[in-house]
């Protein structure tokens, strides 16, 4: 039997709100399975008979991409699977899809790699790890941080509460023109709860309503990112970290720590907003290369 892949708005569960979740429903041999998007919305605004948004639904472009792009997924994966003449049930379709990647924290790959390291009998390289570790933990109090998936600082400074659904933060990467996804951490909705400001449409103070032409848009936004990074460069200096710290590095870590974690370059490209793999793939690369360059400089 064919499977079928269906998005509904699923009326038998009422949230808080108001809202009704839309979930992902799979059909396969007679069984159906079902799993949330992650996003909800109040039943006016969805057309039932065409399951979709109707034409005044709030967020109506954002959830429009987040069902193409699932819907997407499962045809892929549906395609793949027939191609390679493996059997699947309506469950064993969600699990290839929606694999669930356990996070970890800064503080979590500190100690596993000097774990590893000292288990590998490298006690210098174990010993410089846990330098760096015990400065972090006396300059931050704790390392239980990566908040928001390593988010450009551009597409962070245009940031809205319209951006803001179900928990989760939707926008659409500047660069590149990909939908990003993110599920809200409890420390990020502090984060973004302490900034927000009635008088302001954007989250962060960054951007203002004065900022009314892309040009002092732009100006703005690389005047922050310089006097950012200004205070990142004398952090790391106190620290006395081998490399200058800068936004771009922040977001070149959140990459590296799901990469030494063991997550799939597909899945670090797709919260990362990058146009294809390849472009992840580089992108990596090119970090670890600069680590190198740093190291071998002791060589010297």
């Amino acid at each position: 039997m064919l499977a079928t892949i269906n998005i509904l708005c699923y009326k038998s569960k009422t949230l808080a709100n108001g809202e009704h979740p839309l979930m992902i429903r799979v059909t396969k041999d007679g069984k159906k399975k079902y799993l949330s998007l992650g996003i909800s919305v109040l039943p006016q605004f969805w057309d039932f008979e065409k399951n979709k948004p109707r034409r005044h639904c709030p967020n109506k472009v954002e959830i429009e991409k987040i069902i193409a792009e699932k819907s997407k997924q499962y045809a892929d994966q549906i395609i793949e699977l027939k191609t390679d003449n493996k059997p699947f049930t309506a469950t064993t379709l969600i699990e290839s899809v929606d694999k669930k990647v356990k996070g970890r924290t800064v503080g979590d790959l500190f100690l596993s790699q000097i774990n590893l390291l000292k288990k590998q009998k490298r006690t210098g390289y174990a010993l410089s790890h846990l330098e760096v570790y015990n400065s972090l933990i006396k300059f931050n109090g704790h390392l239980d941080i990566y908040f928001m998936g390593g988010i450009n600082f551009v597409d962070m400074a245009y940031m809205t509460i319209a951006n803001i659904i179900d928990e989760r933060l939707v926008y659409t990467r500047k660069k590149t023109g990909k939908l990003i996804r993110l599920p809200l951490q409890t420390n990020a909705l502090a984060i973004i709860n302490k900034y927000l400001d009635s008088k302001n449409k954007y989250i962060f103070p960054i951007l203002s309503e004065k900022h009314k032409t892309e040009q002092s848009q732009q100006n703005r936004v690389h005047k922050v990112i310089t006097k950012v990074n200004k205070h990142l460069k004398d952090i790391g200096e106190e620290l006395e970290l081998p490399i200058k710290l800068t936004t771009y590095v922040a977001r070149h870590s959140f990459a590296t720590v799901l990469k030494r974690s063991g997550v799939s370059t597909s899945i670090i490209s797709e919260s990362l907003g990058h146009s294809s793999e390849k472009i992840t793939q580089i992108y990596l690369d090119s970090f670890e290369n600069s680590q190198i360059d740093e190291a071998m400089k002791n060589l010297l």
